[in-house]
């Protein structure tokens, strides 16, 4: 589960950090489908406000990537 945790986070960053279009839609992806797995795997509190929070920022993503792409 830590390794799963710490290759999202990795990806995240690394698309933050490159500014890369297609590098941000996919990581928004793989953000918004790690934060269902967290959901449905953990029921607590805790655990569906930290996947609320990853689907969130998957969505941000791909949300500002198709933004900037259709400011272009």
């Amino acid at each position: 589960m830590l390794a799963l945790i710490l290759v999202t986070t990795a990806l995240i960053f690394l698309a933050f950090w490159q500014r890369s279009n297609f590098l941000m839609i996919v990581c928004g992806m793989i953000a918004i489908g790690f934060g269902v797995y967290w959901i449905s795997q953990n029921t607590g509190f805790i655990y569906v406000m930290e996947g609320t929070a990853a689907a969130a920022l998957g969505f941000y993503m791909i949300i500002d990537t198709a933004v900037e792409m259709i400011r272009r």
